[in-house]
C-alpha cells in the first residue's frame, strides 16, 4: 500500500519548511521542478542549520531513471510545478486514489491525514 502524506496550506505557511525538516531526519530527497527551486532548498537548509540529501530536479530523477541510480521514495515540494515540468502542460486538475476500501481525510494542521478523526 502507498501511504502519501498530503500538506495543504497557502502560500508561506511552511510546507516546504516542514519537508526539508523531514528530508534531514528521514533522508529522503525533496524532488523540484527547476534548478532555481533546488538551490533555494540547499539555501534554506542551509540557514535552517538542516543536512539533507541533495535535493532533485525533475531532469535528475529522468537521468537516474535512465542510468542506473534509482530513487526508492521522496518527496515532492510544489507537486503541481513538478507535474508540469514533467508533462510540458499545465494542469487543471488531479485525482488522487487509495487502495484502502474506507479512507476519511481531515485537515489537522493544514495537512490532509487518514482516520476516523
Amino acid at each position: 500500500m502507498i501511504k502519501i502524506k498530503i500538506i495543504y496550506k497557502g502560500r508561506g505557511t511552511g510546507k516546504t519548511t516542514q519537508l526539508l525538516y523531514s528530508s534531514d531526519t528521514t533522508r529522503i530527497p525533496i524532488v523540484v521542478a527547476t534548478l532555481a527551486h533546488k538551490k533555494y532548498l540547499i539555501m534554506q537548509a542551509l540557514e535552517l542549520g538542516l543536512n539533507i540529501p541533495e535535493p532533485l530536479t525533475v531532469l535528475d530523477v529522468q537521468d537516474s531513471l535512465r542510468g542506473n541510480r534509482h530513487i526508492q521514495t521522496c518527496y515532492v515540494d510544489n507537486a503541481e510545478s513538478v507535474l508540469r515540468s514533467l508533462l510540458g502542460v499545465d494542469i487543471s486538475a488531479i485525482s488522487i486514489s487509495n487502495t484502502e476500501e474506507k479512507v476519511k481525510y481531515h485537515i489537522g494542521n493544514g495537512i490532509l491525514n487518514r482516520g476516523d478523526k
